[in-house]
């Protein structure tokens, strides 16, 4: 049994993306910089997973989309 005492993993991933790719099969695909993958982890049991994108070229809006992630599952 699960208590409160059993320690929630969190592994996540920051993928760049690859503007020049021609795989690329449509503009939209471009758009992005990039995304951020997250799996909500208890014991050997996958939770929760979420991915998001994120759009500024520098990744200054990676911390927004990591909050949304967060109140996204918290909201569960």
């Amino acid at each position: 049994p699960q208590n409160s005492n059993t320690p929630l993993f969190i592994k996540f991933k920051i993928y760049e993306n690859d503007k020049l790719d021609p795989g690329k099969k449509s503009q939209s695909c471009k758009n992005f910089a990039g995304y951020v993958m997250f799996e909500f982890w208890l014991e050997d049991e996958l939770l929760y997973k979420i991915q998001t994108d994120f759009i500024e070229p520098k990744s200054s809006d990676i911390k927004d989309r990591v909050e949304c992630v967060a109140d996204s599952f918290l909201a569960l």
